[in-house]
């Protein structure tokens, strides 16, 4: 059975965010829980859209593609060098926004928001492609047995 929302969707019905509702989170204590969680979501994300057959927002779409993009100019960079602008422009652009949070917020600590940004895009990125390339695997099997 689908889940809710996607019926709702499927009903002509909007979702809506109620920032009257009390919500609880509990932030992680590290980066490597924090890569869990998100890479986590990132799966789930693409279970989901798999699912439901719907096409993901550009702003789902940035994290799997940014994450490409890094391990296309981390590995690339090997043979060519250009590449590692890749990555750099990212950590660069990363370092911008956490300034930009450390200077408005008088703190910093906001300066942190550059690692935990990058663990949340790489890791959901990671988790979304994983879980796609084992759906496109198993897909093929599947279109391999019924042959």
């Amino acid at each position: 059975m689908p889940s809710l929302d996607a019926r709702l969707r499927a009903l002509g019905g909007r979702i809506w965010l109620d920032a009257t509702i009390p919500v609880i989170y509990y932030p992680r204590g590290t980066l490597r829980g924090l890569a869990r969680q998100y890479f986590r979501y990132g799966s789930g994300r693409a279970r989901t859209s798999h699912k439901h057959g719907e096409r993901l927002r550009l702003r789902q779409m940035l994290p799997p593609a940014i994450t490409l993009a890094i391990g296309v100019g981390l590995i690339g960079g090997i043979v060519l060098p250009v590449l590692l602008v890749i990555p750099l422009l990212y950590a660069l652009a990363l370092l911008a926004a956490s300034s930009v949070f450390a200077l408005k917020d008088r703190s910093l600590t906001a300066l942190m928001a550059a690692p935990a940004l990058a663990t949340m895009h790489i890791a959901w990125g990671a988790g979304f492609l994983k879980r796609r390339a084992l759906q496109i695997g198993k897909r093929r099997a599947d279109d391999r047995y019924r042959d």
